[in-house]
């Protein structure tokens, strides 16, 4: 009987000893592998270059039955939620950065772009910085400074007008005041037309996406777009990096679709605009970024999650992205965790990297006001 009772208990043991190897060796498997296989390096690249877009916006100007010729700025995107919001910079998509871009690039391409002895009165300058209408219809004018054909038609319209050149005399004393110009000649202007395309890796081309955010302060270069379709896809987001780590960036450099470049993040920084803009995160790599590049992505190279949205290049291996801890200043993504940077505040112009100033913008205008003069005198 005694020993019925021990072969029986040597059976359980021994079923028990069984389960326990059975179950060790199943747990080494997935830990070696055998469950969620990690993927490889190339597999990370091509799930990251299916988030990330090509987005192009054309300006143009339109006065009735007349339209300029289009001008366009290719950008990048990233694909931020399946339901087709895409986020960018906001001078890739917002037609008043782009049109000042080909004004402040307008002025490089020439030698000398003066006003003569004259100027604008600073304070002239400064209460059109805080006006949205009078930076409006000075970059609308500087703009269709730039076309010869909007140029000719505006100098016409305006010389033959006594309520437009006669108005525009009462505008200087000592120098010229920037806000009465710009409200002598509103009506003489044509109208900024712009529209945004967005193209995806599988060369889908969506021909009108919409702006439905933009950080309105200037502040952060940073936009929203939305295009009316379902994604199969769209970016995974990481608030942890840290110096030294390795990162992708892909964009459109130049036009080439889809480009990959490796590096490092160099320096975690903070950036700010200055007046009443706040600091923000910055993070510094040594990737290649190019013209192009601006709205793509920076992501890490071990995952592939998105971690900064590329924004300018100060010189080879210098570039800077906005990192992803900024974008809950949008209401499509207040579920992205960490304190936002800040609240919108009022309208103003941003000054991106030195590029684009009120300086250059009203030293283009008085080259164009003494054109007027010297039209005026012909006639």
């Amino acid at each position: 009987m005694e020993k019925k009772r021990t072969e029986k208990l040597n059976r359980f043991i021994n079923v028990l000893k069984a389960k326990f190897v059975f179950s060790i060796l199943l747990f080494s498997a997935f830990s070696c592998g055998g469950g969620s296989k990690q993927k490889s390096e190339q597999e990370i690249i091509q799930d990251i270059q299916k988030v990330v877009t090509e987005v192009r916006t054309k300006i143009w100007l339109e006065d009735g039955t007349w339209s300029s010729q289009k001008y366009q700025v290719l950008g990048s995107g990233v694909i931020l939620s399946r339901d087709g919001k895409i986020v960018t910079n906001a001078h890739v998509v917002n037609k008043w950065l782009v049109a000042l871009s080909y004004i402040s690039d307008y002025q490089s391409s020439q030698q000398s772009i003066t006003g003569g002895g004259e100027s604008f009165c600073q304070n002239s300058i400064n209460a059109c910085l805080n006006s949205s209408s009078c930076l409006q219809v000075s970059i609308i004018w500087g703009f269709c400074s730039i076309d010869n054909d909007c140029n000719k038609r505006f100098q016409d319209k305006c010389v033959r007008s006594n309520s437009c050149y006669g108005q525009l005399q009462q505008c200087y004393s000592t120098c010229w005041d920037l806000p009465c110009v710009a409200n002598t000649i509103k009506d003489f202007l044509p109208d900024l037309k712009s529209s945004v395309e967005v193209r995806l890796k599988d060369d889908i081309l969506y021909k009108t996406a919409d702006i439905v955010e933009e950080d309105i302060t200037g502040c952060l270069d940073l936009a929203v777009i939305k295009i009316s379709s379902q994604l199969d896809t769209s970016a995974e987001i990481s608030q942890v990096y840290n110096v030294g780590d390795s990162v992708f960036v892909v964009g459109n450099p130049y036009g080439l679709s889809s480009s990959v470049s490796r590096g490092i993040i160099s320096g975690v920084r903070t950036a700010s605009e200055g007046g009443s803009c706040p600091n923000y995160e910055i993070i510094q790599t040594d990737a290649a970024v190019g013209p192009g590049n601006s709205g793509g992505g920076m992501f890490r190279a071990k995952d592939g999650k998105l971690i900064g949205i590329i924004t300018w290049k100060v010189q080879d291996n210098i570039g800077f992205a906005i990192s992803v801890k900024n974008l809950n200043i949008f209401q499509s993504f207040k579920s992205i965790s960490g304190k936002a940077p800040f609240l919108n505040q009022a309208p103003l112009i941003q000054n991106f990297q030195g590029r684009i100033t009120i300086d250059i913008l009203s030293r283009f205008l008085l080259k164009h006001l003494e054109e007027l003069k010297v039209k005026n005198n012909e006639n």
